[in-house]
């Protein structure tokens, strides 16, 4: 699921979208998935140690579908670092 995870980043990071006059300060990169076959409790374990590098994205997140069990979205914080990022502060 990682390298899944890996190719859609490089692919919406190879994109081109305008930079001149863009009126936000962050750019975010939301990845939906209902994979139902994943293991999730592996993916959590092994995702901190996974570090994306797009050029366009101050952040990224990944979000599965509705959960009956928990009654919620399960997402992720990817692990991003951009070079845009680094001009911004944390908040």
């Amino acid at each position: 699921m990682l390298d899944a995870v890996a190719g859609i980043v490089a692919e919406k990071d190879a994109k081109n979208f305008a930079r001149e006059g863009e009126p936000y300060a962050e750019r975010w990169l939301v990845i939906h998935t209902a994979e139902p076959f994943v293991e999730w409790v592996d993916f959590s374990a092994e995702l901190p140690s996974r570090i994306f590098s797009p050029i366009q994205f101050d952040r990224v997140y990944l979000v599965r579908d509705y959960d009956p069990l928990t009654r919620s979205y399960p997402w992720w914080k990817i692990n991003a670092r951009s070079e845009k990022s680094a001009e911004i502060p944390e908040r």
